[in-house]
């Protein structure tokens, strides 16, 4: 599976300035995707819309099983997503 599939399907999603997919530990599964995503202000985009969207362009076991709404990325010095630092973040 590939986070960079998942996150451009979520990145399809008009609303959506930034995203990232990672893979935490699943006890069920192995591994669970989460994504954590930047929405533009004022927008209104709720978790349903991405988890919908994604079900319905991608496979089941690629679909988040958690989306968390961030107020930015954290990047490093090179303008890349640090998905260290996501994976720490709770995803809801």
């Amino acid at each position: 599976m590939s986070s960079q599939e998942i996150g451009s399907c979520v990145l399809e999603i008009p609303d959506v300035v930034s995203a990232a997919a990672v893979g935490v530990p699943s006890m069920a599964a192995g591994e669970a995707i989460h994504v954590f995503l930047t929405a533009r202000p004022g927008s209104g985009l709720s978790r349903q819309t991405v988890v919908l969207h994604c079900s319905r362009l991608l496979a089941e076991h690629m679909v988040p099983k958690k989306v968390a709404i961030i107020g930015a990325m954290p990047l490093n010095s090179n303008g890349k997503v640090v998905k260290l630092k996501l994976c720490r973040m709770p995803g809801e």
